[in-house]
């Protein structure tokens, strides 16, 4: 597992008013260790031979899916995780090349838009893991 740090005092609190189109979110940087690997393995039952072993991309790869949470909980290094209350409604993924494990990516995100829909808030976070070079491994466009 993949963890944003979220118990520090100062957060603010996560409301829909509080949230501003462009606010960005890290950058953070996370090593992806077979720990993760393993338990995003055992969590999903995803026991896929390229992430234990060899793979075509040299080495045991990640799941593509690993960092999706990771990219979610972004907001959590400025706003308070205990006082969320949020459905997360939708989801769209760009994958760009394989996450290695124990490669060390980046992490960073930002808010693209607000809106209201049928009397109800939502927020849209776009966030990306990135490799060592800059390149994009994922994209994540959640709201």
């Amino acid at each position: 597992m993949i963890v944003v740090p979220f118990d520090r005092a100062g957060l603010k609190e996560p409301t829909w008013e509080n949230f501003l189109v462009g606010e960005e979110f890290g950058p953070i940087e996370v090593a992806i260790s077979d720990h993760a690997v393993e338990s995003h393995m055992y969590a999903l039952d995803d026991y896929h031979p390229w992430y234990l072993r060899d793979s075509p991309h040299g080495g045991p790869i990640a799941p593509s899916a690993l960092l999706t949470r990771a990219l979610l909980d972004l907001v959590y290094l400025e706003y308070d995780a205990v006082r969320l209350r949020a459905l997360h409604v939708r989801e769209e993924l760009q994958l760009f090349g394989a996450v290695k494990v124990g490669q060390r990516v980046t992490l960073r995100g930002r808010v693209t838009d607000k809106f209201m829909r049928r009397g109800e808030p939502y927020i849209v976070l776009t966030a990306e893991a990135a490799a060592d070079d800059g390149e994009p491994l994922i994209r994540a466009k959640q709201t």
